[in-house]
């Protein structure tokens, strides 16, 4: 988890992949 625990992290996932 790059970013904090916060909800962001999983759009940033998805707008990695």
């Amino acid at each position: 988890m790059n970013h904090m625990s916060l909800p962001t992290a999983r759009i940033c996932s998805v707008g990695r992949v």
